[in-house]
């Protein structure tokens, strides 16, 4: 590969990542937001005694999915340095096997919390819209 088309990639894999810090730091403080919001208002909500425990729930519901998909991703960063990804010239049963490989590598487990604590959030966001 000609040497500009290495430093273009490690350019724009250097902003993906800063893009990506930067949202979730965006993404952290709207639990945050709620958290200290839920926690003030605990008592003495002028709207309904039901949305300052929401706004806690919710906050703990979203921190666990950052977490989680933040575990994710270093599980997917470790198995790529591990096992680089084959080049497209060559098989492409090669590169299926490593995408079945990269999928597998990441825990089922974790991608099961994930999607419940995705519904929990639905769950809780349907029940406060019905009181």
């Amino acid at each position: 590969m000609p040497l500009r088309t290495i430093s273009i990639k490690k350019i724009a894999k250097r902003k993906a990542v800063f893009l990506l810090l930067i949202s979730n730091v965006f993404f952290f403080a709207i639990p945050l937001y709620f958290l200290v919001i839920g926690f003030w208002e605990i008592n003495s909500c002028p709207g309904s005694p039901y949305l300052p425990p929401w706004m806690i729930i919710v906050a703990l519901l979203i921190v666990i999915d950052r977490l989680i998909f933040w575990r994710r991703l270093v599980n997917e960063t470790k198995f790529e340095k591990t096992f680089p990804r084959p080049s497209l010239i060559g098989s492409v049963e090669r590169i299926k096997t490593w995408e079945e490989n990269r999928v597998w590598s990441s825990s089922r487990t974790l991608l099961g919390l994930m999607a419940a604590v995705r519904v929990a959030i639905f769950r809780t966001h349907r029940k406060t819209v019905e009181f």
